[in-house]
Protein backbone atom coordinates (compact mmCIF):
# COMPACT_ATOMS: atom_id res chain seq x y z
CA UNK A 1 0.00 0.00 0.00
CA UNK A 2 1.51 3.27 -1.04
CA UNK A 3 1.57 6.25 1.29
CA UNK A 4 -0.43 9.27 0.22
CA UNK A 5 1.58 12.35 -0.36
CA UNK A 6 0.65 15.43 1.67
CA UNK A 7 -0.34 18.38 -0.36
CA UNK A 8 2.36 20.97 -0.70
CA UNK A 9 0.27 23.51 1.28
CA UNK A 10 -0.02 21.14 4.21
CA UNK A 11 3.71 20.55 4.18
CA UNK A 12 4.26 24.25 4.38
CA UNK A 13 1.73 24.58 7.17
CA UNK A 14 3.47 21.86 9.22
CA UNK A 15 6.79 23.56 8.79
CA UNK A 16 5.34 26.84 9.88
CA UNK A 17 3.86 25.30 13.04
CA UNK A 18 7.13 23.61 14.12
CA UNK A 19 8.96 25.16 17.15
CA UNK A 20 11.63 27.59 16.08
CA UNK A 21 15.25 26.69 16.94
CA UNK A 22 16.47 28.14 20.29
CA UNK A 23 18.76 31.00 19.44
CA UNK A 24 22.36 30.75 20.68
CA UNK A 25 23.00 33.84 22.80
CA UNK A 26 26.48 35.28 23.23
CA UNK A 27 28.02 34.85 26.69
CA UNK A 28 27.38 37.70 29.10
CA UNK A 29 30.02 40.37 29.12
CA UNK A 30 31.98 40.05 32.40
CA UNK A 31 33.54 43.24 33.60
CA UNK A 32 37.20 43.06 34.56
CA UNK A 33 37.72 42.56 38.30
CA UNK A 34 38.52 45.90 39.88
CA UNK A 35 40.80 45.72 42.91
CA UNK A 36 42.78 48.13 45.04
CA UNK A 37 45.09 47.77 48.04
CA UNK A 38 45.45 49.49 51.40
CA UNK A 39 48.52 49.06 53.60
CA UNK A 40 49.10 49.96 57.25
CA UNK A 41 52.28 51.73 58.33
CA UNK A 42 51.53 50.81 61.97
CA UNK A 43 51.38 47.12 61.00
CA UNK A 44 53.24 46.45 57.73
CA UNK A 45 52.62 42.69 57.93
CA UNK A 46 48.91 43.28 57.18
CA UNK A 47 47.41 44.60 53.93
CA UNK A 48 43.85 44.87 52.62
CA UNK A 49 42.67 44.14 49.08
CA UNK A 50 39.30 45.76 48.36
CA UNK A 51 37.15 44.34 45.57
CA UNK A 52 33.56 44.96 44.46
CA UNK A 53 31.89 41.64 43.64
CA UNK A 54 28.81 40.77 41.63
CA UNK A 55 25.86 39.14 43.46
CA UNK A 56 26.66 35.54 44.31
CA UNK A 57 30.41 35.92 43.89
CA UNK A 58 33.06 35.07 46.47
CA UNK A 59 36.71 36.00 46.30
CA UNK A 60 40.11 35.11 47.69
CA UNK A 61 43.52 36.76 47.60
CA UNK A 62 46.82 34.88 47.63
CA UNK A 63 50.49 35.55 47.13
CA UNK A 64 51.78 32.61 45.06
CA UNK A 65 55.40 33.38 45.94
CA UNK A 66 54.66 32.96 49.66
CA UNK A 67 52.02 30.34 50.57
CA UNK A 68 52.42 31.32 54.22
CA UNK A 69 50.48 34.54 53.62
CA UNK A 70 46.90 34.08 54.79
CA UNK A 71 43.76 35.87 53.62
CA UNK A 72 40.29 36.23 55.12
CA UNK A 73 37.14 37.96 53.84
CA UNK A 74 35.12 40.73 55.44
CA UNK A 75 32.07 42.43 53.94
CA UNK A 76 32.28 46.22 54.09
CA UNK A 77 29.34 48.61 54.63
CA UNK A 78 30.22 50.21 51.28
CA UNK A 79 29.39 46.97 49.48
CA UNK A 80 33.02 46.16 48.85
CA UNK A 81 34.65 42.98 50.13
CA UNK A 82 37.83 43.35 52.14
CA UNK A 83 40.36 40.56 51.64
CA UNK A 84 42.78 40.99 54.54
CA UNK A 85 46.23 39.52 53.98
CA UNK A 86 48.29 38.59 57.04
CA UNK A 87 51.84 37.35 57.44
CA UNK A 88 53.36 39.60 54.76
CA UNK A 89 57.05 40.36 54.92
CA UNK A 90 57.53 44.08 55.62
CA UNK A 91 59.39 46.31 53.15
CA UNK A 92 58.78 43.80 50.39
CA UNK A 93 57.15 43.78 46.94
CA UNK A 94 54.23 41.33 46.79
CA UNK A 95 52.40 40.14 43.68
CA UNK A 96 48.89 39.28 44.83
CA UNK A 97 46.38 37.27 42.81
CA UNK A 98 42.67 37.97 43.43
CA UNK A 99 40.18 35.36 42.21
CA UNK A 100 36.38 35.75 42.19
CA UNK A 101 33.94 32.87 41.55
CA UNK A 102 30.18 32.77 41.18
CA UNK A 103 27.72 29.93 41.76
CA UNK A 104 28.16 28.54 38.24
CA UNK A 105 31.90 28.27 38.65
CA UNK A 106 32.69 31.20 36.38
CA UNK A 107 35.95 32.89 37.37
CA UNK A 108 37.27 36.42 37.23
CA UNK A 109 40.79 37.24 38.36
CA UNK A 110 43.19 40.13 38.64
CA UNK A 111 46.77 40.70 39.71
CA UNK A 112 47.76 43.43 42.09
CA UNK A 113 51.17 44.73 43.20
CA UNK A 114 51.40 45.52 46.90
CA UNK A 115 54.46 47.13 48.46
CA UNK A 116 54.34 46.56 52.21
CA UNK A 117 55.62 49.43 54.40
CA UNK A 118 59.02 49.22 56.12
CA UNK A 119 59.39 46.91 59.11
CA UNK A 120 58.74 48.22 62.60
CA UNK A 121 61.83 48.77 64.81
CA UNK A 122 63.33 45.55 66.16
CA UNK A 123 61.67 43.25 63.61
CA UNK A 124 63.38 39.91 62.98
CA UNK A 125 62.45 38.33 59.63
CA UNK A 126 63.04 34.75 60.81
CA UNK A 127 64.62 32.67 63.55
CA UNK A 128 66.92 29.68 62.99
CA UNK A 129 65.16 26.40 63.74
CA UNK A 130 66.40 22.83 63.69
CA UNK A 131 63.96 20.04 62.84
CA UNK A 132 64.46 16.31 63.34
CA UNK A 133 61.15 14.74 62.43
CA UNK A 134 57.73 16.14 61.70
CA UNK A 135 56.95 19.24 63.80
CA UNK A 136 53.33 20.30 64.05
CA UNK A 137 51.81 22.93 61.80
CA UNK A 138 50.99 25.24 64.72
CA UNK A 139 52.19 28.81 64.88
CA UNK A 140 54.19 29.82 67.97
CA UNK A 141 53.04 33.01 69.75
CA UNK A 142 55.55 34.48 72.20
CA UNK A 143 56.91 37.62 73.82
CA UNK A 144 60.59 38.41 73.40
CA UNK A 145 62.80 41.02 75.09
CA UNK A 146 66.32 41.82 76.12
CA UNK A 147 67.16 40.47 79.54
CA UNK A 148 67.83 41.04 82.41
CA UNK A 149 67.26 44.77 81.74
CA UNK A 150 63.85 44.62 80.06
CA UNK A 151 64.02 46.37 76.68
CA UNK A 152 62.71 45.92 73.15
CA UNK A 153 59.72 43.86 74.29
CA UNK A 154 57.60 42.61 71.42
CA UNK A 155 55.09 39.94 70.46
CA UNK A 156 55.99 37.50 67.69
CA UNK A 157 54.16 34.75 65.86
CA UNK A 158 56.40 32.43 63.84
CA UNK A 159 55.52 29.46 61.64
CA UNK A 160 57.09 26.00 61.82
CA UNK A 161 59.97 27.19 59.62
CA UNK A 162 60.78 29.99 62.05
CA UNK A 163 59.58 32.74 59.70
CA UNK A 164 57.93 35.68 61.43
CA UNK A 165 54.26 36.01 60.48
CA UNK A 166 53.30 38.64 63.06
CA UNK A 167 55.33 41.23 64.95
CA UNK A 168 54.22 43.96 67.32
CA UNK A 169 56.66 45.95 69.51
CA UNK A 170 54.79 46.37 72.78
CA UNK A 171 56.87 48.97 74.58
CA UNK A 172 56.96 51.26 71.55
CA UNK A 173 53.18 51.17 71.29
CA UNK A 174 52.37 51.82 74.94
CA UNK A 175 55.00 54.28 76.16
CA UNK A 176 53.23 57.14 74.47
CA UNK A 177 50.45 56.89 77.06
CA UNK A 178 51.58 54.44 79.73
CA UNK A 179 54.88 53.84 81.53
CA UNK A 180 56.24 50.46 80.49
CA UNK A 181 59.14 48.71 82.16
CA UNK A 182 58.12 45.13 82.85
CA UNK A 183 57.85 42.03 80.70
CA UNK A 184 54.46 41.84 78.92
CA UNK A 185 52.96 38.83 80.68
CA UNK A 186 50.39 36.14 79.97
CA UNK A 187 49.74 36.95 76.30
CA UNK A 188 46.63 35.19 74.93
CA UNK A 189 45.09 35.13 71.46
CA UNK A 190 41.39 35.75 72.09
CA UNK A 191 38.54 34.26 69.99
CA UNK A 192 38.02 37.57 68.16
CA UNK A 193 41.67 37.71 67.11
CA UNK A 194 42.82 40.35 69.61
CA UNK A 195 45.72 39.92 72.06
CA UNK A 196 45.20 40.16 75.84
CA UNK A 197 48.07 40.55 78.31
CA UNK A 198 49.25 42.32 81.47
CA UNK A 199 51.76 45.17 81.42
CA UNK A 200 53.03 47.34 84.27
CA UNK A 201 50.19 46.49 86.69
CA UNK A 202 47.40 46.89 84.08
CA UNK A 203 45.32 44.79 81.67
CA UNK A 204 45.45 45.47 77.93
CA UNK A 205 43.82 44.16 74.78
CA UNK A 206 45.38 45.13 71.44
CA UNK A 207 44.10 44.47 67.95
CA UNK A 208 46.40 43.21 65.21
CA UNK A 209 47.28 46.78 64.19
CA UNK A 210 48.49 47.55 67.72
CA UNK A 211 45.53 49.72 68.70
CA UNK A 212 44.38 49.58 72.34
CA UNK A 213 40.95 47.93 72.41
CA UNK A 214 40.74 47.66 76.20
CA UNK A 215 42.80 49.09 79.04
CA UNK A 216 41.83 48.27 82.64
CA UNK A 217 44.17 49.70 85.31
CA UNK A 218 44.65 47.60 88.41
CA UNK A 219 43.52 50.50 90.58
CA UNK A 220 40.16 50.54 88.79
CA UNK A 221 39.63 46.99 90.10
CA UNK A 222 40.69 47.88 93.63
CA UNK A 223 43.88 45.81 93.55
CA UNK A 224 47.49 46.89 94.00
CA UNK A 225 48.82 45.36 90.80
CA UNK A 226 48.03 42.87 88.05
CA UNK A 227 50.93 40.58 87.22
CA UNK A 228 52.15 37.43 85.49
CA UNK A 229 48.97 35.96 83.98
CA UNK A 230 45.46 36.64 82.71
CA UNK A 231 42.98 34.19 81.20
CA UNK A 232 39.60 34.49 79.53
CA UNK A 233 36.72 32.50 81.01
CA UNK A 234 34.05 30.82 78.85
CA UNK A 235 31.63 33.57 79.93
CA UNK A 236 33.86 36.19 78.29
CA UNK A 237 35.12 37.75 81.53
CA UNK A 238 38.78 37.67 82.56
CA UNK A 239 40.74 36.36 85.54
CA UNK A 240 44.07 37.96 86.47
CA UNK A 241 46.58 37.60 89.29
CA UNK A 242 46.93 40.63 91.54
CA UNK A 243 49.22 41.70 94.37
CA UNK A 244 48.05 42.05 97.95
CA UNK A 245 50.09 43.39 100.90
CA UNK A 246 49.62 43.02 104.64
CA UNK A 247 51.75 43.55 107.72
CA UNK A 248 52.54 40.22 109.36
CA UNK A 249 54.47 39.51 112.55
CA UNK A 250 57.09 36.72 112.55
CA UNK A 251 59.08 35.38 115.51
CA UNK A 252 62.38 36.10 113.70
CA UNK A 253 61.47 39.67 112.67
CA UNK A 254 61.88 42.69 115.01
CA UNK A 255 58.59 44.22 113.95
CA UNK A 256 55.70 43.84 111.53
CA UNK A 257 56.89 42.77 108.08
CA UNK A 258 55.34 44.07 104.89
CA UNK A 259 54.41 40.84 103.10
CA UNK A 260 53.37 40.50 99.48
CA UNK A 261 50.71 37.89 98.84
CA UNK A 262 48.53 37.37 95.78
CA UNK A 263 44.93 37.89 94.85
CA UNK A 264 42.74 36.84 91.93
CA UNK A 265 40.27 39.25 90.37
CA UNK A 266 37.55 38.58 87.80
CA UNK A 267 36.45 41.49 85.61
CA UNK A 268 34.96 42.44 82.27
CA UNK A 269 36.83 44.00 79.36
CA UNK A 270 35.29 47.37 80.23
CA UNK A 271 36.59 47.22 83.81
CA UNK A 272 33.64 45.96 85.85
CA UNK A 273 34.81 43.89 88.83
CA UNK A 274 32.84 40.64 89.24
CA UNK A 275 34.67 38.53 91.86
CA UNK A 276 37.87 38.49 93.88
CA UNK A 277 39.94 36.22 96.11
CA UNK A 278 42.78 37.10 98.48
CA UNK A 279 45.49 34.71 99.64
CA UNK A 280 45.64 36.24 103.13
CA UNK A 281 42.04 35.14 103.70
CA UNK A 282 42.72 31.49 102.83
CA UNK A 283 46.42 30.71 103.47
CA UNK A 284 48.69 30.96 106.49
CA UNK A 285 51.50 33.49 105.82
CA UNK A 286 53.54 31.87 108.60
CA UNK A 287 54.22 28.98 106.19
CA UNK A 288 57.13 30.30 104.16
CA UNK A 289 59.15 28.83 101.32
CA UNK A 290 62.80 29.07 100.26
CA UNK A 291 62.29 32.35 98.38
CA UNK A 292 60.25 34.23 100.98
CA UNK A 293 63.01 36.78 101.60
CA UNK A 294 63.16 37.81 97.93
CA UNK A 295 61.76 41.30 97.59
CA UNK A 296 58.65 42.44 95.75
CA UNK A 297 58.00 46.17 95.24
CA UNK A 298 54.89 47.55 96.91
CA UNK A 299 53.25 50.16 94.62
CA UNK A 300 51.28 51.54 97.57
CA UNK A 301 54.57 52.47 99.29
CA UNK A 302 56.43 53.99 96.33
CA UNK A 303 57.71 50.53 95.38
CA UNK A 304 59.31 49.96 98.77
CA UNK A 305 60.34 46.28 99.00
CA UNK A 306 58.16 43.74 100.75
CA UNK A 307 58.72 40.04 101.33
CA UNK A 308 57.72 37.93 98.31
CA UNK A 309 55.63 35.29 100.07
CA UNK A 310 53.78 33.77 97.07
CA UNK A 311 54.97 35.02 93.66
CA UNK A 312 52.11 33.34 91.78
CA UNK A 313 52.65 33.14 88.02
CA UNK A 314 49.86 31.26 86.21
CA UNK A 315 46.11 30.63 86.18
CA UNK A 316 44.05 27.76 84.77
CA UNK A 317 40.30 27.28 84.75
CA UNK A 318 38.30 24.04 84.79
CA UNK A 319 34.79 24.47 83.45
CA UNK A 320 33.86 20.93 84.57
CA UNK A 321 33.82 21.90 88.25
CA UNK A 322 34.15 25.72 88.05
CA UNK A 323 37.55 25.70 89.73
CA UNK A 324 40.66 27.83 89.35
CA UNK A 325 44.22 26.53 89.53
CA UNK A 326 46.79 29.04 90.79
CA UNK A 327 50.51 28.34 90.35
CA UNK A 328 52.22 29.61 93.52
CA UNK A 329 55.94 29.57 92.69
CA UNK A 330 57.41 30.44 96.09
CA UNK A 331 55.33 27.77 97.84
CA UNK A 332 56.04 25.12 95.16
CA UNK A 333 52.29 24.57 94.92
CA UNK A 334 49.47 24.37 92.40
CA UNK A 335 46.46 25.54 94.37
CA UNK A 336 42.92 24.49 93.33
CA UNK A 337 40.28 27.06 94.32
CA UNK A 338 36.49 26.86 94.13
CA UNK A 339 35.41 29.74 91.92
CA UNK A 340 32.08 30.23 93.68
CA UNK A 341 33.16 30.15 97.31
CA UNK A 342 36.91 30.82 97.18
CA UNK A 343 37.51 27.69 99.25
CA UNK A 344 40.77 25.82 98.66
CA UNK A 345 39.97 22.41 97.21
CA UNK A 346 43.49 20.93 97.23
CA UNK A 347 47.22 21.65 97.11
CA UNK A 348 49.30 19.88 94.47
CA UNK A 349 53.04 19.76 95.09
CA UNK A 350 55.60 18.78 97.75
CA UNK A 351 54.02 18.76 101.19
CA UNK A 352 50.54 19.13 99.69
CA UNK A 353 47.47 16.91 99.55
CA UNK A 354 48.67 14.40 96.91
CA UNK A 355 50.87 11.35 97.28
CA UNK A 356 53.47 11.19 94.49
CA UNK A 357 53.65 7.52 93.46
CA UNK A 358 56.47 7.89 90.91
CA UNK A 359 59.01 10.53 89.92
CA UNK A 360 59.90 13.72 91.79
CA UNK A 361 57.91 16.86 92.51
CA UNK A 362 58.26 20.16 90.69
CA UNK A 363 59.88 23.12 92.45
CA UNK A 364 59.37 26.85 91.69
CA UNK A 365 57.18 25.88 88.74
CA UNK A 366 55.72 27.89 85.84
CA UNK A 367 53.29 27.53 82.93
CA UNK A 368 50.99 24.57 83.78
CA UNK A 369 48.29 23.32 81.41
CA UNK A 370 45.48 20.82 81.83
CA UNK A 371 45.75 17.73 79.60
CA UNK A 372 43.57 14.59 79.54
CA UNK A 373 44.14 12.64 82.74
CA UNK A 374 46.49 15.16 84.30
CA UNK A 375 48.59 18.27 83.88
CA UNK A 376 51.73 19.56 82.16
CA UNK A 377 54.07 21.65 84.34
CA UNK A 378 57.32 23.48 83.69
CA UNK A 379 59.59 22.60 86.61
CA UNK A 380 62.21 25.34 86.98
CA UNK A 381 63.85 23.27 89.70
CA UNK A 382 65.80 26.08 91.37
CA UNK A 383 65.74 26.77 95.11
CA UNK A 384 65.16 23.06 95.74
CA UNK A 385 65.72 22.54 99.50
CA UNK A 386 66.57 18.87 98.93
CA UNK A 387 69.34 19.39 96.36
CA UNK A 388 72.66 21.17 96.17
CA UNK A 389 72.69 24.07 93.72
CA UNK A 390 74.95 22.13 91.35
CA UNK A 391 72.44 19.27 91.19
CA UNK A 392 69.39 21.41 90.34
CA UNK A 393 68.01 21.29 86.81
CA UNK A 394 64.98 22.40 84.85
CA UNK A 395 62.56 20.19 82.91
CA UNK A 396 58.99 19.84 81.74
CA UNK A 397 56.89 17.05 83.25
CA UNK A 398 53.50 15.47 82.74
CA UNK A 399 51.66 14.35 85.86
CA UNK A 400 48.85 11.80 85.79
CA UNK A 401 46.36 12.77 88.49
CA UNK A 402 43.75 10.83 90.39
CA UNK A 403 42.02 13.69 92.17
CA UNK A 404 39.52 11.64 94.22
CA UNK A 405 42.32 9.40 95.54
CA UNK A 406 44.75 12.34 95.80
CA UNK A 407 47.56 10.53 93.96
CA UNK A 408 49.94 11.74 91.26
CA UNK A 409 52.54 10.10 89.00
CA UNK A 410 55.20 11.59 86.74
CA UNK A 411 54.51 9.82 83.44
CA UNK A 412 56.80 11.88 81.16
CA UNK A 413 59.61 14.37 81.46
CA UNK A 414 62.06 16.02 79.13
CA UNK A 415 65.48 14.44 78.92
CA UNK A 416 68.80 15.36 77.36
CA UNK A 417 71.68 17.31 78.83
CA UNK A 418 70.88 18.89 82.22
CA UNK A 419 70.37 22.66 82.22
CA UNK A 420 68.97 25.43 84.40
CA UNK A 421 66.33 28.00 83.47
CA UNK A 422 65.47 29.64 86.81
CA UNK A 423 62.76 32.02 85.56
CA UNK A 424 59.71 31.76 83.31
CA UNK A 425 59.00 28.78 81.07
CA UNK A 426 55.96 26.73 80.12
CA UNK A 427 54.83 23.36 78.74
CA UNK A 428 51.77 23.47 76.45
CA UNK A 429 50.19 20.80 74.30
CA UNK A 430 50.14 21.26 70.52
CA UNK A 431 47.27 20.55 68.13
CA UNK A 432 49.19 17.50 66.86
CA UNK A 433 49.29 15.91 70.32
CA UNK A 434 52.85 16.94 71.17
CA UNK A 435 54.26 19.35 73.76
CA UNK A 436 55.86 22.76 73.19
CA UNK A 437 58.35 23.55 75.96
CA UNK A 438 59.80 27.01 76.51
CA UNK A 439 62.97 27.51 78.56
CA UNK A 440 62.77 31.23 79.26
CA UNK A 441 66.39 31.88 80.18
CA UNK A 442 68.95 29.07 80.15
CA UNK A 443 72.01 30.15 82.09
CA UNK A 444 75.18 28.63 83.46
CA UNK A 445 75.93 31.65 85.64
CA UNK A 446 72.81 33.26 87.07
CA UNK A 447 74.83 35.81 89.03
CA UNK A 448 76.16 37.30 85.78
CA UNK A 449 72.71 37.13 84.12
CA UNK A 450 74.13 35.64 80.92
CA UNK A 451 71.86 33.28 79.03
CA UNK A 452 69.20 32.88 76.36
CA UNK A 453 65.76 31.46 75.68
CA UNK A 454 65.06 28.18 73.88
CA UNK A 455 61.93 26.43 72.64
CA UNK A 456 61.64 22.71 71.92
CA UNK A 457 58.64 20.85 70.48
CA UNK A 458 58.21 17.18 71.33
CA UNK A 459 55.97 14.94 69.23
CA UNK A 460 53.29 12.64 70.64
CA UNK A 461 55.90 9.96 71.34
CA UNK A 462 58.04 12.37 73.36
CA UNK A 463 60.75 12.81 70.71
CA UNK A 464 62.15 16.34 70.17
CA UNK A 465 61.31 17.39 66.60
CA UNK A 466 61.73 21.20 66.54
CA UNK A 467 64.15 23.54 68.31
CA UNK A 468 64.53 27.32 68.28
CA UNK A 469 67.55 28.79 70.08
CA UNK A 470 67.33 32.55 70.65
CA UNK A 471 70.41 34.77 70.73
CA UNK A 472 72.19 35.64 73.97
CA UNK A 473 70.43 37.84 76.50
CA UNK A 474 67.05 37.35 74.83
CA UNK A 475 64.29 36.03 77.06
CA UNK A 476 60.73 34.88 76.31
CA UNK A 477 58.34 34.57 79.23
CA UNK A 478 55.54 32.65 77.51
CA UNK A 479 55.25 30.71 74.21
CA UNK A 480 51.85 29.41 73.14
CA UNK A 481 51.01 27.12 70.17
CA UNK A 482 48.16 28.68 68.14
CA UNK A 483 46.40 27.67 64.93
CA UNK A 484 45.64 31.17 63.59
CA UNK A 485 47.26 34.57 63.29
CA UNK A 486 46.28 37.62 65.33
CA UNK A 487 43.29 39.26 63.67
CA UNK A 488 41.76 35.95 62.61
CA UNK A 489 38.63 34.94 64.46
CA UNK A 490 38.27 31.48 65.94
CA UNK A 491 36.08 29.10 63.92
Amino acid sequence: MTKALLPTALVGLAAACASPATPVLPPPVREPLQVRAETHAEQPMVADVLVRLAPGETAEATEPADPGVRGTNQQMPSGETRLRLRGLEPGHHHEVVVTARDGSGAVRSARLSVDSPPALPGYVVSFPVVTSGAPGADYRLFDLQRFPAVADSAFYVVDARGKTRFYLPVITRLTEKYPVAKVPAGVKLLPDGTLAFLQDHDFFVLDELGRVVSHVPARALGVTSLHHDVIRLPTGSFLAIGLSFREIRYPDEPGPANVGGDSIVEFTADGKKLWSWDSFDHLDPQKRGESFFDSVPDPTRNDAPGYDWMHSNALLYSEADDSILLSVRHLDTLLSIDHRTGKILYRLGPGGDFTLESGTWFVHQHGPEWVPGGILVYDNGNRNPNLADTEERSRAIRLALDVPRRTARVVWETGGEPYMSPVGGNAYSTSAGGVLVLDSFITKNWDSRIGHARAVEYDASGKPVWTLEFSDNRSAYRMVPVTRLPGERAP
